[in-house]
């Protein structure tokens, strides 16, 4: 495949990924202003209902991994039943999201009383959440058939439905929040039954699709063989648990940080959703490098592992470049879109200008880690990952930025640099298996 091929497949591919993670960050801001015309209570229980949600459907979203590597693999060889991992992550998805949805529900008001001391936020932040779990199976589903757009480079539809979703939600939102069209007003118990409603119509519209175009490649006339099975659970549940961990993780850092002062908290929550959004495209395109890396490797064009990697992350080094520039010149205009209170402000500038320094490490870090999935190193990249963010990174923060009280800055670049040490690890792991050639066959 010539060069110009190449990015156009890379473009074709992650763009309509990008899209949706965007829409998705847009969808969060119109959630996070229409629950706040409610009171400052109903804001706080939703933030902390949703980081919940996120942190107990970590292991259900990691669960789909395997069916994008899978299904490349096969279809890189040339089969013409690629779409059976995709029913198999569909099963795997359902008979672990729906025992431990009721699990939750039921746990719910438990999870809210370790969070939070205030009984109101406690009160709310337990109905909110507990509507919002109602969607954990259609939420496994959908990440499932993401993997699966993703695998056969159809993301567009990805797209579609997410739109779809997007708006039902914004529409389900605004009559169950507020009472519209003859409905009570639920408050933030409508914010989470539109979200987990949304969940259900993009899972119809999937399998719409799915009944359209993957029942020709196997789709819901069998199971995946019994390794193929194995190596659907090697390479989905290490995802899973280090997706979950990790969210935890992030939590305690956030955490230390709030004992370091209320201000650098404030600081912090600003640089953590910035740098959210700024990795967003180097996702997309490490989405799209593990697709066509798995595909060489079902077609056994092993010699195109690199230059897939290599050109994928020539696109997000140069988008994240770009985003950094952004930030690096337009720095007060942003940090003031957020808040005007000096202290957090200055906090919040400094600490953007550290992480511009950061991103273009960023955007290989995201690529090498995407591509290592496309591999099915999954297991190394769980130990990695969760081994140096829990036996590194933190203890590091607590001692040196929180016990020592050495500040904000150091946390941030003990947890930058870290990712760095990742993205060494990686790459020299890359390396390694492509030395070596050890794939899952």
């Amino acid at each position: 495949m010539s060069n110009s091929h190449k990015h156009k497949a890379i473009m074709a591919l992650s763009f309509p990924i990008i899209g949706g993670m965007i829409s998705q960050n847009v969808v969060n801001i119109v959630d996070t202003a229409m629950v706040g015309q409610v009171g400052t209570s109903a804001l706080a229980s939703v933030g902390l209902g949703s980081f919940l949600n996120f942190f107990c459907s970590a292991l259900v979203m990691g669960l789909a991994v395997g069916v994008q590597t899978q299904t490349a693999r096969l279809r890189g060889a040339g089969e013409q039943q690629y779409a059976l991992p995709l029913n198999g992550g569909l099963s795997l998805s359902t008979l672990i999201s729906l025992p431990l949805c009721f699990l939750l529900i039921w746990q719910t008001p438990n999870l809210m009383a370790l969070v939070t001391e205030s009984n109101t936020i406690a009160q709310e932040g337990s109905v909110y959440l507990q509507a919002r779990l109602i969607g954990m199976v259609a939420l496994g589903a959908n990440f499932a058939f993401r993997s699966y757009w993703s695998a056969v480079e159809k993301a567009h539809f990805y797209l579609f439905t997410l739109i779809v979703m997007h708006s039902s939600n914004i529409l389900l939102n605004w009559v169950l929040i507020f009472g519209h069209w003859g409905m009570p007003a639920m408050g933030v118990e409508g914010a989470g039954y539109g979200t987990a409603i949304s969940m259900w119509i993009g899972l119809v519209i999937h399998f719409f699709l799915a009944f359209k175009h993957a029942l020709p490649f196997g789709f819901l006339k069998g199971l995946p063989s019994r390794k193929a099975w194995k190596e659907l659970l090697t390479m989905s549940l290490p995802s899973g648990i280090e997706r979950m961990f990790f969210a935890l993780g992030m939590t305690i850092f956030m955490t230390l940080i709030g004992w370091i002062g209320e201000a650098e908290l404030a600081a912090s929550n600003i640089i953590l959703n910035l740098f959210l959004v700024a990795i967003l495209p180097a996702m997309g395109f490490g989405i799209a490098s593990a697709t066509f890396v798995a595909k060489a490797i079902g077609a056994k064009k092993y010699e195109e592992l690199p230059m897939w990697k290599i050109a994928v992350s020539q696109w997000a080094l140069g988008t994240l470049i770009f985003i950094g520039l952004c930030f690096y010149f337009f720095n007060h205009e942003i940090i003031s879109l957020f808040t005007n209170d000096t202290m957090p402000s200055e906090l919040a500038s400094s600490a953007l200008y550290l992480m511009v320094f950061f991103l273009p490490c960023e955007a290989f870090h995201m690529v090498t880690y995407q591509s290592l999935l496309g591999l099915a190193d999954n297991r190394f990249v769980m130990f990695l990952t969760l081994g140096l963010q829990w036996l590194v990174v933190l203890p590091l923060i607590y001692v040196l930025a929180v016990s020592w009280s050495w500040g904000l800055m150091w946390a941030w670049g003990i947890h930058f640099g870290g990712r760095v040490l990742q993205l060494l690890f990686y790459s020299l792991r890359w390396r390694y298996k492509l030395n070596s050639q050890a794939f899952i066959a």
